[in-house]
């Protein structure tokens, strides 16, 4: 959304220039977001796998749910007064409040795990960034002379 407007795009090779000639190490700094990138992808597929896992597991609640209503309909049937009806109705209510409890504990402890384990696998990215940035900062790395950072980023005629 650039409303119209042009947007300048800094070729990769000056803007390596341009952080060389400020005293920054690029090629650590450029190591530093391909991890980035990998920590991102591998984030992707670790909510993606804990997704697959809470639709695998409502899946299987969904079909133990609708066994046991089948299973409750005959015992129904079976039952002669107002009192044994109510009593067994109660009793499968009660039943099934318990194990939609239950599941629901479950699917909250995926939701957790994998958002424990993303925010983790993130978390150690953002600190090996921060340490890849310091180490790039001027003085603690190899800086390109000025001339040669200069030469570099002054455009090329055509």
């Amino acid at each position: 959304m650039n409303n119209g407007e042009e947007v300048s795009v800094i070729p990769a090779e000056r803007l390596i220039a341009i952080l060389k000639y400020r005293g920054m190490d690029s090629e650590a700094l450029l190591v530093a977001q391909q991890r980035n990138i990998k920590a991102l992808m591998e984030a992707s597929d670790v909510v993606s796998r804990g997704m697959e896992e809470i639709a695998a597991r409502q899946a299987d609640m969904v079909r133990d749910a609708m066994g046991r209503a089948t299973e409750v309909m005959p015992d129904l049937a079976k039952r002669r007064t107002l009192e044994e009806l109510t009593r067994t109705q109660l009793d499968y209510a009660r039943s099934s409040i318990e194990s939609a409890l239950t599941n629901f504990q479950q699917i909250t402890e995926l939701v957790w795990k994998c958002n424990r384990d993303t925010y983790e696998l993130l978390n150690r990215s953002v600190l090996d960034s921060l340490q890849s940035f310091l180490k790039a900062m001027p003085g603690q790395g190899k800086a390109a002379t000025e001339t040669e950072a200069i030469a570099q980023i002054k455009p090329k005629k055509k």
